[in-house]
C-alpha cells in the first residue's frame, strides 16, 4: 500500500539534466533513487576495523541489496554527495532496513551532513532486531544550507551485527521557502516596481491596497484582505516572457493570523485560451516575513503573462520585495507522460514530446528515444530513436513487462540533434490499479453490466430533486459536508435511490481536496462506508483542483486512497481551462470539464472543441468524458434555449459519454433557472431527445448511416433498422440554416420533429427528401418512418389515433412500475411533420387534455411515455374516453 510520505516522494513528472526546473508547485524532484541493482553510486566510510560489506542477494525488492556486518558498534556509513540547488527546500529521505544486532546501543539511522561534518538532519535509530522484516525509515526535513553547498546523504550502521539496506530515495520539493538567491540570473528585472513603492502597472482584484504600515524593504508593501469565499489579488501584466525559458520569482509574505492562505499564479494568455502555473504557500508563522523562491517555465504561444499574488480563505497578508528574472534559456522540447497511474489492462504508455518551434524552428533532424527502468534501476525497455521532424511525437513504450505493484517505474527520454544531446528527461509512473469495473475499455460507463446514461446536476437541494429529474438529471453531486459523516452520506444515498437517482460523493470538505492532510481520513472512511451503496456512482476528489491550487500530491493521495479501497466506482473530476486538461486527465477516471462558453459567440463551437481535446488526451487510456454545461448567468451571459440545445448536441457529436448542468441554485432576473425558457428546453430535451442521443452516440444501439460537417452545419443520420433519425445543428449564432434532409425512405416517408424545431420549419419535397430551417444556434432531431401506418407504436411509447379539435379527452392508464414517471404528451400533426405542443408529468391515474382548434390540414395525436428511474422506457396500457 502507498502511504502519504511515499506519495510525496515518488509521484510526479520530473525534468532532469539539461532541462530546467518545472513550474513550481508541489512537485518533488528525485536526488537519489537506488535499489542497488545497477552501478553502485555509494561511497563506503568504515569507522569499524571489523566491518565487511557487499552488494548481496538479500533485498527488499528486486534481486540485490547492500549488506553490512560489524563486530563493534562504530559501524559503517554509506554516503552519496549532492550539491544544494537552493537553501530552504523541503526534502524526504527514505530507505528500507533489515537488521539484527547484539548491542542495545545499536541503530540504523539516516543522516544528512555537510562535507565538514555539520549535521543538518538525523532520524531516530531504527530497532535493528527485525528478525528478517524490512522496515521503512523516513526522514523529512528542511535543508538550511547555502546554494552550491556539497552535502552527504548517509545510511549509517553503528552496531554489532548485520544490516541490509535497499530501495533508497531522496527527493526535494520545488518552491519551498528560501533565504538565498536563485541560480545566477541571465536577464534583467522583469517586474514593474517590485518593491511596491510605486503601484504603477499593478492592479487589484478584490480587497487590496498599498500600505505604509509595514514593509519588508523600503517603506511600503501591499496588503490583501480575504474573507471566506472571496479572493483578493494584486497582479501585473508582462509581455516579454519566452516559451520554455526558466524564470525565478522571489517574494516575501507576512501572514497576520493562523489559517490565512496564499497562492501565486502565473496566468498565460495565448491565441487558444489561457494556461496556468500556480504555487500554494504552506502555513506561515504568524507575524514574520517569509521569503519564497519559485521557478516556472511558460508554455508555447503566449503573448501576455499575468502574475497574480493571491490571499484567500481569511485574514490579511502583506506582500513585498519582489523579483522576477530569467535563469535559463528556453528548452528545445516539452516532455510529458500521458498517465501517472496506468490501468493494468493497458499494453502501452506514451511519452509525449513537443518541439519548442517558436524558439527553435530548425528541428527536422531531431530525434528522441525512451527507456523504462524499475525502482531499482533495472532496464525494462529500451526503444529506438524516433523522428521529431513533425514537431511532436507520442512515443509508445510497453507496459507488459512492468510489474503490477506500488513501486514507481521511470521513463527516461533523451532528445538528440544528430549526435548531440539537447535534453534529458525522467518521469515516474505506476502500474498498480485495475480499471474501475464501472468503466469499459472504451471509456463507457456501466452499472451491473448495463450502460449508463449519466446526466449530472450541481447544487441541487433536497426539495429540487423532482425538478432535477424533470430536467433529465439523474446523478446528483452530493454536498461535500456529507463526507464528514458516513451515516449521513449513506442516508443521502438512500434518499437519492428512493427518488430513482444516483449520487457522486464529493470529498472536498471546506474546499480542500479529499487528499489534503485535513481530509484524507474523511476520504478513506467515506469510501469504506459508501462503496457498496447501489446509488453510488463515484467520487469527486476536488472541484476545479488546478484552478483552486490543489497540490498534485494531495490529489493523487486521494486517488490512491480511493483505488486501494474501491475497485468499482470511478474518480470524477472537473476543471475549467483547456490548458489544464493534459494534467487533469491523469488524475481521474471520469473527466467532465466545466468549460462554460461565457458568451453567445462561443456557444456554438466551444463545447465541441473542448470535448474533442479531452477525447484526444484519453484515447490511449480509455477514460470517460463528460461535459458540464453553463446553466447559470456568468460573465453577463446566460444561454438561450437554442444555445443550450446546441451545446448538448455538440457534446454527443464530439464524443462525450455524459453531460451535466451547473447549477440549479441560480436565478436570471429573479427567475430560477429551471423556470426560464432554457429550463423548459431542457425538460423537452429530456423527454424527447436525450435517451435517443445517448443510445446512438454513447451506447452504439443504432447504426450510423451517414454524417457531414461544413462551416454552417453538423449532422448525423442513424437508424434502428426501421426508424431513421437525423440530428442536425446550426453552427452559427447569427444566421438561420436551410438544408435538405434525405430520409432514405423513397415512398411514404413520414417525418416527426422529435425536438428542437417548429413544425412550420419543415417542407416536404420529392423522393423522401425534406427541406428544414433552423434558427441561429438551433439544433434538432428528426424521425423518419414509413407513413403507411400513421398510428405509431413501439417500446415505451404508445400513440392513439386522431383526436377531435375542440374536444376534451380523459386518459386512463395503468401498468407503470412503482418508480416510473409517466409523461403524457399532446402533438399537433401537419402535412409535413408532427410537433409537441403540451405535456404533463402525471402523478395520478387519469389526466385530461383540451384539444385546441385545428387549422386546415392539422390533426392531433396523444402519446404516453413511461420511464423508470434509470430512464428506461416501459410499455404502457392506455385507454381514451370522452370527458
Amino acid at each position: 500500500m502507498i502511504n502519504g510520505k511515499r506519495i510525496c516522494a515518488l509521484l510526479l513528472c520530473i525534468m532532469l539534466c539539461s532541462a530546467p526546473a518545472l513550474a513550481a508547485d508541489a512537485r518533488w524532484v528525485p536526488v537519489i533513487s537506488d535499489g542497488f541493482e545497477g552501478e553502485n553510486h555509494w561511497q563506503v566510510q568504515t569507522v569499524s576495523t571489523t566491518a565487511t560489506y557487499r552488494i548481496g542477494e538479500t533485498a527488499q525488492a528486486g534481486e540485490k541489496g547492500f549488506t553490512v556486518t560489524t563486530e563493534d558498534y562504530r559501524g559503517v556509513e554509506l554516503c552519496q554527495s549532492f550539491k544544494v540547488p537552493t537553501d530552504g527546500r523541503n526534502y524526504v529521505f527514505s530507505a528500507y532496513v533489515n537488521g539484527s544486532s547484539a548491542s542495545d546501543k545499536a541503530g540504523a539511522t539516516l543522516l544528512v551532513r555537510s562535507k565538514n561534518g555539520t549535521e543538518f538532519a538525523k532520524s531516530s535509530s531504527v530497532i535493528t532486531k527485525t528478525n528478517g522484516t524490512w522496515i521503512k525509515e523516513t526522514l523529512e526535513f528542511t535543508l538550511s544550507a547555502a546554494s552550491g553547498t556539497e552535502i552527504e546523504f548517509v545510511l549509517k550502521w553503528n552496531s554489532v551485527g548485520t544490516v541490509h539496506w535497499d530501495t533508497v530515495s531522496v527527493t526535494y520539493a520545488m518552491g519551498a521557502p528560501v533565504t538565498a538567491e536563485a541560480s545566477a540570473p541571465i536577464g534583467p528585472e522583469l517586474l514593474p516596481n517590485p518593491g511596491f513603492e510605486d503601484m504603477t502597472d499593478w492592479y487589484f482584484d478584490g480587497t487590496g491596497t498599498q500600505t505604509d504600515l509595514i514593509a519588508a524593504e523600503g517603506e511600503k508593501s501591499v496588503q490583501l484582505n480575504a474573507e471566506k469565499g472571496k479572493n483578493s489579488f494584486v497582479f501585473c501584466r508582462i509581455y516579454s516572457l519566452e516559451a520554455g525559458a526558466t524564470y525565478a520569482l522571489r517574494f516575501k509574505i507576512l501572514a497576520t493570523e493562523t489559517g490565512t492562505r496564499q497562492a501565486i499564479k502565473m496566468q498565460y494568455y495565448t491565441d487558444y485560451g489561457s494556461d496556468l502555473d500556480s504555487f500554494r504557500m504552506q502555513e506561515q508563522t504568524v507575524g514574520a516575513w517569509h521569503e519564497y523562491l519559485i521557478t516556472f517555465s511558460p508554455p508555447v504561444g503566449i503573448y501576455r503573462t499575468e502574475i497574480l499574488f493571491r490571499t484567500y480563505e481569511k485574514g490579511v497578508t502583506y506582500y513585498d520585495d519582489l523579483s522576477l528574472k530569467k535563469i535559463a534559456e528556453p528548452v528545445h522540447t516539452f516532455f510529458d507522460l500521458n498517465e501517472i497511474y496506468y490501468y493494468t489492462d493497458l499494453t502501452h504508455g506514451y511519452a509525449r514530446l513537443d518541439v519548442n518551434e517558436e524558439i527553435y524552428p530548425a528541428f527536422s533532424s531531431w530525434t528522441a528515444s525512451v527507456t523504462v527502468e524499475n525502482a531499482r534501476g533495472v532496464k525494462l525497455y529500451e526503444g529506438e530513436k524516433v523522428s521529431l521532424s513533425t514537431g511532436k511525437a507520442d512515443i509508445p513504450f510497453p507496459l507488459n513487462d512492468v510489474p503490477i505493484s506500488d513501486e514507481a517505474c521511470t521513463v527516461k527520454c533523451t532528445v538528440w540533434s544528430g549526435t548531440q544531446i539537447l535534453e534529458t528527461y525522467a518521469s515516474t509512473f505506476f502500474r498498480q490499479f485495475p480499471r474501475p469495473s464501472m468503466l469499459t475499455k472504451d471509456g463507457k460507463l456501466q452499472k451491473d453490466g448495463k450502460p449508463l446514461s449519466l446526466v449530472y446536476g450541481y447544487h441541487v437541494t433536497d426539495d429540487e430533486l423532482d425538478t432535477a429529474k424533470e430536467l433529465g438529471i439523474n446523478t446528483i453531486l452530493i454536498p461535500y459536508d456529507y463526507a464528514k459523516d458516513p451515516e449521513a452520506m449513506w442516508d443521502y444515498l438512500d434518499m437519492l435511490q428512493n427518488k430513482g437517482l444516483y449520487g457522486i460523493a464529493c470529498l472536498y470538505v471546506d474546499m480542500e481536496s479529499g487528499g489534503s492532510p485535513e481530509n484524507i481520513e474523511y476520504t478513506k472512511t467515506t469510501v469504506e462506508n459508501a462503496r457498496n451503496h447501489p446509488a453510488l456512482i463515484g467520487y469527486a476528489v476536488m472541484d476545479e483542483p488546478i484552478g483552486n491550487d490543489s497540490p498534485e500530491k494531495d490529489i493523487l493521495a486521494a486517488y490512491c486512497a480511493i483505488r486501494e479501497r474501491d475497485s468499482i466506482h470511478p474518480v470524477y473530476m472537473t476543471d475549467m481551462y483547456p490548458s489544464y486538461y493534459r494534467t487533469l486527465t491523469k488524475w481521474t477516471d471520469l473527466v467532465a470539464p466545466d468549460h462554460y462558453p461565457a458568451n453567445k459567440a462561443k456557444s456554438v463551437y466551444y463545447t465541441g472543441e473542448v470535448v474533442e481535446q479531452i477525447e484526444e488526451l484519453v484515447s490511449y487510456s480509455g477514460k470517460s468524458i463528460g461535459a458540464i454545461l453553463q446553466f447559470f448567468p456568468y460573465n453577463g451571459y446566460y444561454p438561450s434555449a437554442d444555445e443550450m440545445r446546441n451545446m448538448l448536441y455538440q457534446c454527443f457529436f464530439s464524443g462525450a459519454d455524459s453531460i451535466g448542468y451547473y447549477a440549479l441554485d441560480y436565478s436570471v432576473d429573479g427567475v430560477p433557472v429551471e423556470d426560464t425558457e432554457t429550463g423548459d428546453a431542457l425538460r423537452e430535451f429530456a423527454v424527447e431527445e436525450q435517451q435517443i442521443l445517448f443510445d446512438h452516440f454513447v451506447h452504439g444501439k443504432y447504426e450510423k448511416l451517414s454524417q457531414g460537417e461544413t462551416d454552417a452545419v453538423e449532422w448525423e443520420r442513424f437508424s434502428d433498422g426501421e426508424t431513421v433519425y437525423v440530428a442536425v445543428r446550426n453552427k452559427s449564432v447569427d444566421a438561420p440554416l436551410s438544408m435538405d434532409i434525405d430520409s432514405g425512405i423513397r415512398e411514404n416517408a413520414y417525418i416527426r420533429i422529435v425536438g428542437g424545431a417548429a413544425e412550420e420549419s419543415v417542407e416536404k419535397k420529392a423522393n423522401g427528401v425534406y427541406g428544414i430551417t433552423l434558427p441561429a444556434a438551433g439544433a434538432a432531431l428528426y424521425e423518419f418512418t414509413d407513413s403507411t401506418d400513421k398510428l405509431i407504436f413501439y417500446d415505451g411509447i404508445f400513440a392513439v389515433g386522431e383526436l377531435v379539435p375542440g374536444e376534451t379527452v380523459s386518459v386512463l392508464y395503468n401498468g407503470t412500475e412503482q418508480d416510473a414517471k409517466l409523461y403524457i404528451a399532446l402533438y399537433k400533426e401537419t402535412e409535413n411533420c408532427i410537433r409537441l405542443i403540451d405535456f404533463v408529468i402525471s402523478e395520478e391515474s387519469e389526466e385530461s387534455f383540451s384539444i385546441p382548434r385545428a387549422r386546415e390540414g392539422e390533426k392531433f395525436v396523444l402519446k404516453a411515455h413511461a420511464w423508470s428511474g434509470e430512464l428506461k422506457p416501459l410499455t404502457e396500457s392506455i385507454v381514451l374516453k370522452d370527458k
